[in-house]
């Protein structure tokens, strides 16, 4: 008997121990990925290369986004219309809000887009530039 003790005390003492090695409770697990670069950046009005991409479309959500089939799919837009000359689009947000507890607005998109197209911002890929390239 003399001898099992000193196995049962490990028995007890090891898992005890080994909880303390788990994440906190309440905590979420850590997000690993790989993307083969360092990103330049995490603004998204400068992002112009696929590191800082993958990045975006992993933690944002924007107007809309690609369903599994590569097609348009609402995202933070429940729907939205196009004007008959195709110069207006109208999106009807669904209810969200920021990290910090405050409403998601149509002006959080307005002043998204303004500052991406403002050349003061520095960033390197402009949309009327795209647009004017066909892509």
């Amino acid at each position: 008997m003399k001898r099992a003790w000193p196995a049962l005390l490990l028995l007890v003492l090891v898992p005890l121990l080994l909880t303390g090695c788990g994440a906190k409770r309440g905590s979420a697990p850590a997000l690993r990925y790989v993307l083969g670069a360092d990103p330049e950046t995490s603004d998204p009005a400068l992002m112009t290369g696929r590191p800082e991409v993958t990045i975006a479309n992993a933690i944002f959500e924007g107007l809309t986004r690609y369903d599994p089939q590569g097609k348009i799919a609402p995202g933070m837009a429940v729907r939205w219309e196009v004007s008959p000359d195709g110069k207006t689009y109208t999106f009807y947000l669904r209810e969200a809000k920021w990290s910090d507890g405050t409403p998601v607005t149509a002006h959080d998109f307005k002043f998204a887009w303004l500052r991406v197209l403002d050349p003061k911002d520095g960033g390197q890929v402009r949309l009327p530039a795209l647009l004017h390239q066909g892509g």
